[in-house]
């Protein structure tokens, strides 16, 4: 069953994004896929399906010129990047079982080619915190508490004992509130 990317118009459209038009078919093709899946559950549980929904009913334009545009487009630009990150997630072991027209068309691209452990965790890091971020952006405006509400922690006066009362706080105060008369 072919998979339809949530935020672009098509799978071509953002295997193209990717710079990963050339593989049609097979091993390749089922990971990119499994990739956009997984984008797609990480969209619906951070945003809710009413959001999604909100956003995808906008209208996708290359130039956007007002806020709900510029959302849409955040949206496609982090459907990309949530891709991308599951890719670098599970190359490693596809190019162990890759046929050699998928290793050729990875290795096209060049955040996939000969990437040392070390550059793809950075990658992956970056990548990480730059779709949270965004996937943050998306998920509208936190809700404006509709009254504040105050609280204290700790003594309600000043903990130094007044004149008079006993530094043991088991023992009772001698007077409570205003001093002794005469004092």
């Amino acid at each position: 069953m072919a998979v339809n990317p949530l935020f672009h118009d098509s799978m071509a459209a953002l295997q193209s994004k990717l710079r990963l038009s050339s593989v049609k078919d097979g091993d390749a093709l089922a990971m990119i896929e499994e990739a956009v899946r997984d984008a797609r559950i990480s969209f619906y549980d951070r945003l809710a399906a009413a959001r999604v929904g909100e956003i995808v009913a906008i209208v996708y334009t290359d130039a956007p010129v007002n806020a709900e545009q510029v959302l849409r487009m955040k949206a496609a630009v982090t459907e990309a990047k949530l891709v991308r990150l599951q890719i670098l997630r599970t190359m490693p072991s596809m190019t162990v079982e890759a046929s050699p027209a998928d290793q050729q068309a990875w290795n096209q691209e060049g955040f996939l080619r000969d990437t040392r452990p070390d550059e793809i965790a950075r990658e992956i890091k970056r990548l990480t915190l730059e779709t949270d971020q965004y996937l943050q952006d998306l998920e509208g405006e936190a809700p404006t508490p509709s009254a504040l509400n105050v609280s204290t922690i700790g003594p309600t006066r000043d903990p130094m004992p007044l004149p008079g009362e006993s530094i043991n706080p088991t023992k009772p105060r001698l007077y409570d509130g205003d001093p002794p008369q005469g004092a």
